[in-house]
């Protein structure tokens, strides 16, 4: 499933991945039951950077554009069956950040393992040269 609120993304997601459920609604909008009846063996995350850039006012968890985030890490040890794999992408500053605290606090309680890395897009062929913030965790 994908979930979505951007009306233009979720038409070129329709058109490319056309039997795959698409919810226009934001991720708070489902609830634990409703997750719970998708299967799905992994949550990929890129959380608002704003409340983490170094240019930013750097919000982080009192920003109101992390309430998604936050959203999911107080799902997750909750829901019936956890996803095998979490990928997150942010900016650099988010691994300084309360909000990534909160999200290694959520996932050593769930008994993932996890590694974190800084890199640019560039070493993996991405054409963006500016330094990302990356977690891989599995359960």
């Amino acid at each position: 499933a994908a979930i979505d609120v951007n009306t233009t993304a979720n038409e070129i997601y329709r058109h490319n991945f056309p039997d795959t459920p698409l919810w226009p609604k934001t991720i708070e909008g489902i609830s634990l039951e409703e997750f719970n009846k998708l299967s799905f063996d992994m949550i990929l995350m890129s959380p608002p950077c704003q409340p983490f850039t170094r240019i930013g006012l750097q919000g982080d968890t009192s920003d109101p554009r992390t309430k998604s985030f936050l959203y999911i890490l107080d799902l997750l040890p909750r829901l019936a069956v956890l996803p095998r794999f979490i990928l997150l992408e942010n900016v650099k500053g988010f691994e300084t950040s309360s909000a990534r605290d909160s999200l290694l606090n959520t996932l050593r309680d769930c008994g993932y393992t996890f590694q974190e890395i800084l890199v640019s897009p560039t070493s993996l062929g991405i054409p963006n040269s500016r330094l990302r913030y990356f977690l891989i965790a599995k359960a």
